[in-house]
């Protein structure tokens, strides 16, 4: 199953305890190694912040509480994630649209994380189509 894990820095005291927090991420970080049945997709830092994220994918729920569990300087999000494709063909009981006749492949992901929904926009010509697939 694929995963989105999201970290992010746990509020710490004074600027020396934020250092020290930092040397001891690299400290165990710079150590960890990647188990077998855990596949990195895409692995991003957040520009100008501590944190990051990691789409994964791993059948084991005990590594991912490992990973998540070794670094008690970040608060650590793991949501579970489908393609878009996926959801799709569940939303619309219709074949992802790489599949449908004629179709374009979307090109296009646009997140709205206030709402929680995914959509897919397609590039035709010079107009965007944002409807229904």
């Amino acid at each position: 199953m694929k995963y989105v894990i999201s970290w992010f820095e746990r509020p710490q005291g004074s600027p020396m305890e934020y250092e020290n927090a930092q040397k001891r991420i690299l400290e165990v970080f710079g150590q960890w190694k990647k188990p077998d049945n855990f596949k990195i997709d895409f692995f991003v830092i957040r520009v100008g912040e501590w944190g990051g994220h990691m789409l994964m994918e791993c059948d084991d729920l005990v590594t991912i509480h490992k990973f998540c569990s070794m670094l008690p300087a970040f608060v650590f999000e793991v949501h579970p994630v489908i393609p878009v494709e996926e959801d799709l063909v569940v939303q619309g009981g219709r074949p992802p649209p790489s599949h449908a006749k004629g179709r374009q492949t979307p090109r296009t992901i646009r997140c709205d994380g206030s709402a929680g929904v995914v959509a897919t926009a397609r590039l035709q010509g010079d107009r965007r189509n944002t409807g229904d697939p």
